[in-house]
């Protein structure tokens, strides 16, 4: 009804035109009203679902760049988790997704424990922890060049070069050096005792594996060059040569 009426309003009537500002009234004061961070996100939610998203810019990106600036916030929360993902991405910022699929993959794996949960739910330095960043990391490598000349956000690398002056390679080459050093990281935890079990373990290091392979020789998973596909058939489907 209030999309109806915000949209369809004749330009010339004035009584329309006096509706239709109190009800974008009510809606700012609504969006400001709202405590709850999920009943603030289902708000923003509905508004771009009815296309008045852009009538309440300003309202919207104070609430997005607050739930960025404490997403725990959200974290008890699976739809609120769900929702602030998803529109956080959509409007630039810069979401780690690799907990969120580690989260999920915890619960599948066995025992679940309630020191793993709280592991998870904390996101502490450890394996969750550093997979994510190889994961964050692998991919700025892989996606920024493009990513950037598509008008999005600077990444890890563009940060790193305006923050120390210094050139794009040297840039590359500082990140490198950091997933280097969060798998050390990784693997000390691995050995050390951990509230995580064997397979969770397991699946955290390939993940960070994963990503490395598919963006090591730039954007594998948005841009199909092919390079990517040939190594996925020649690990799966192409045998190897053996010697007669």
């Amino acid at each position: 009804m209030a999309s109806r009426l915000l949209t369809s309003f004749p330009a010339d009537n004035e009584s329309y035109k006096k509706r239709a500002s109190k009800l974008m009234g009510e809606v700012r004061k609504l969006l400001d009203d709202v405590v709850d961070p999920l009943e603030k996100l289902e708000l923003v939610d509905t508004l771009q679902r009815l296309g008045l998203g852009y009538k309440f810019e300003d309202e919207i990106k104070k609430i997005l760049k607050d739930i960025s600036a404490d997403f725990s916030s959200v974290k008890d929360n699976l739809n609120a988790t769900a929702v602030g993902f998803r529109l956080l991405r959509q409007h630039g910022y810069n979401v780690n997704q690799g907990s969120v699929l580690l989260a999920h993959s915890y619960l599948i794996t066995d025992p679940i424990t309630k020191e793993g949960l709280q592991g998870i739910e904390e996101y502490d330095p450890n394996i969750v922890c550093w997979s994510s960043i190889i994961l964050r990391l692998a991919d700025d490598l892989g996606t920024s060049p493009d990513e950037v000349k598509r008008g999005d956000t600077p990444k890890s690398i563009q940060c790193h070069m305006h923050e120390s002056g210094v050139s794009e390679e040297e840039a590359r080459e500082h990140i490198r050096k950091l997933i280097d050093e969060t798998w050390k990281k990784m693997n000390k935890d691995r050995i050390t005792k951990s509230p995580f079990s064997e397979n969770f373990i397991e699946i955290a290091q390939n993940l960070a594996r994963v990503a490395q392979f598919i963006y090591q020789y730039g954007d594998g998973h948005g841009i199909e060059d092919g390079v990517t596909k040939d190594r996925v058939l020649s690990l799966f489907i192409h045998p190897i040569p053996l010697p007669n």
